[in-house]
């Protein structure tokens, strides 16, 4: 760019193959004086190098999508806001450093970088759009900033390299799906202060081995953690009191379960085909166990309920071949009396092992 250039209009650059470094923000070139426009250099193809100055607060819708051969980019300290498909299909990007500076990153800003290694997430930023990371494949490690406070829908869905991750402790909410399809994520960190961790957010997470879900978690969505198949162990902190549907279906390494002692009630499907897991406890707080919640659990030996049971639907523990031991507390020491109204006729259909239920 030469120094006689003062402003760049509105898709002035779209398409064009002559670039390959630039310079936005100085004392010489100045896009719209505080923000790059709307797709602004959209599928410049021999863009290689950009260096975004202080002088520039937003970048644009698509400002830079499908910009296939960029590969460093420098991201002034006073941007704000990276909009939506910001560098989308920048397929060459390695790394990308977000300046303490941006408070938002938004929907697909960074999705289809399919060569993007490692993220450092600054300290301003609060919010991570809807798929802003998406099928980032490569993506092997983020460390996120600590003012980080929702991470919204696929975010992080389908980064099949990203092996771990911290969340700081001031996300309250993990969206939907938001790291579903990470099938090479081993552990995950959840921060203090998480509060609700939604519907899908780890499905298919097939190599997470291990969570602890902390006290201020009070929502784990429907399939939160369906199908982490090598999920060996999970610890349910005291604030949850719904175990949701199919949240940790198909789990078929799980072996060890901690219930918290608040949690009421366990819906369908919530166990369904955790063929590994051998003995469970319920806290004295639990009241319902809904249709299939352990269907298919072949190596359950043994389940015990607190005195506050009250219905056990029909085929809760359908097919749990190995179960033996079937014991509920009593309300009182000396007494063999219990909060149980319903015992559906089929709730141990397929037992075989089972002969009797005991009130202790």
């Amino acid at each position: 760019m030469g120094q006689s250039q003062t402003t760049i209009s509105n898709n002035e650059l779209i398409d064009s193959n002559i670039l390959e470094s630039i310079i936005i923000g100085d004392e010489n070139v100045i896009i719209d004086t505080q923000s790059i426009c709307d797709h602004a250099f959209n599928s410049c193809i021999t863009l290689k190098k950009l260096k975004i100055n202080n002088g520039v607060e937003i970048i644009g819708v698509g400002a830079f999508e499908n910009c296939k051969y960029l590969e460093d980019v420098t991201i002034g300290s006073n941007v704000e806001l990276i909009n939506n498909y910001a560098f989308r299909f920048c397929t060459s990007l390695k790394s990308i450093v977000i300046s303490d500076s941006v408070h938002i990153i938004s929907s697909y800003a960074f999705s289809g970088c399919s060569s993007l290694e490692n993220i450092i997430i600054g300290e301003g930023v609060e919010i991570i759009g809807p798929s802003a990371f998406e099928n980032c494949t490569s993506l092997k490690s983020i460390k996120f900033g600590n003012s980080v406070r929702i991470i919204s829908d696929d975010a992080f869905a389908n980064c099949i390299s990203l092996e771990s991750i911290i969340i700081g402790d001031n996300v309250q909410i993990i969206y939907n799906r938001a790291f579903s399809g990470c099938t090479a994520l081993q552990s995950v960190i959840f921060g203090h202060n998480v509060e609700i961790i939604s519907k899908d957010a780890f499905l298919c997470c097939k190599s997470l081995q291990n969570v602890t879900i902390g006290p201020n978690v009070n929502i784990i969505g429907s399939g939160a953690f369906k199908n982490c198949t090598s999920l060996q162990s999970i610890v349910i902190g005291s604030g949850i009191q719904i175990i949701d549907y199919d949240t940790f279906e198909n789990c078929k390494s799980l072996q060890h379960v901690t219930i918290g002692d608040n949690i009421k009630t366990i819906k369908e499907n919530a166990f369904n085909g955790c063929t590994s897991l051998q003995n469970i406890t319920f806290g004295p707080s639990i009241q319902m166990i809904h249709f299939c919640a352990f269907n298919g659990c072949i190596s359950l030996q043994s389940v015990t309920f607190g005195p506050n049971i009250q219905i056990i639907c029909d085929y809760a523990f359908k097919n749990c071949v190995s179960l033996s031991s079937v014991k509920i507390t009593s309300t009182l020491s000396n007494v063999k009396t219990t909060n149980i109204q319903k015992i559906s006729p089929d709730a141990f259909y397929g037992c075989t092992s089972l002969q009797n239920i005991t009130i202790e």
